[in-house]
């Protein structure tokens, strides 16, 4: 498995992780993330900077969610000095090459809200953050990862449409059975 954006791309164009009940140990994603604990069906991602050995150790015989569970979370937080922020969801998919920014159908933008704390924090782990006002509060948006590589050097935005198109062109696929 390569490193986190590559296989966040691969997910994103409908390339899912195998549903092995395995756990899966990234390089970490760099500044100024110090890690990523990533739960998918049935397959977890770990990317931080740690040795295997460290993360068997801790994980044994556990089930699935272990890597998601608080103790988990706080001692990987405490063996690599850093505090675990909170739980967000991830979407990911192909981008629709629109540079005008993502269409938010039934939302309504919001550029008044810059001091509210959300935003704030936010605007500290993304970039090109997003607010839209949602029924009881604010929806944040924003363009978290690394370049994808060389292969995309030169192509600005690719991430950003990337993560943009997941906010308003995702579609739910159905389930089987």
């Amino acid at each position: 498995m390569n490193g986190l954006a590559e296989t966040l791309e691969r997910v994103g164009r409908g390339q899912p992780l195998p549903t092995d009940g395995c756990v899966s140990l990234l390089p970490g994603p760099g500044d100024p993330a110090v890690a990523a604990v990533l739960g998918f069906t049935a397959h977890h991602l770990i990317a931080a900077d740690i040795d295997s050995d460290w993360l068997t150790s801790r994980l044994g015989n556990a089930g699935i969610g272990r890597p998601l569970q608080p103790d988990f979370l706080a001692a990987l937080g405490e063996h690599l000095q850093a505090r675990p922020g909170g739980q967000d969801v991830l979407l990911a998919t192909v981008g629709t090459g629109s540079s005008t920014g993502p269409e938010l159908p039934g939302l309504t933008r919001d550029t008044g809200s810059s001091d509210h704390p959300r935003v704030q924090r936010a605007s500290r782990y993304r970039d090109d953050v997003l607010v839209a006002a949602v029924h009881g509060g604010l929806l944040t948006i924003g363009r978290v990862g690394r370049p994808l590589g060389d292969q995309h050097r030169g192509r600005t935005g690719v991430s950003r449409r990337r993560y943009r198109a997941a906010t308003g062109h995702a579609r739910p696929r159905p389930r089987a059975g």
